[in-house]
């Protein structure tokens, strides 16, 4: 690579993040929490359907966050286009 256009180049810190990797959600305060969590457990569909049904997290979860998971684990969770 040519050195001369590495000052051109900025070099950002970017904090990635895993959800397989995690093990406590409960510090995330935001439509991350349950998007991570589906994540985690979208292999295992019993878990997976274990934790939507049960955790009270998941009765309010904003449309966005939905279409996430829907778009990033391949579930097929059905919402209304409402903002509510």
């Amino acid at each position: 690579m040519d050195e001369r256009i590495f000052p051109l180049i900025n070099d950002y810190k970017i904090n990635l993040l895993n959800p397989l990797e995690i093990t406590d959600f409960s510090m995330f305060e935001t439509g991350l929490r349950p998007l991570f969590e589906v994540l985690k457990n979208a292999s295992d569909e019993r878990k997976l359907n274990a934790l939507i049904t049960t955790d009270d997290i998941f009765k309010k979860v904003d449309v966005e966050t939905i279409a996430a998971m829907n778009l990033f684990a391949g579930t097929d969770i059905e919402y209304e286009e409402k903002e509510d």
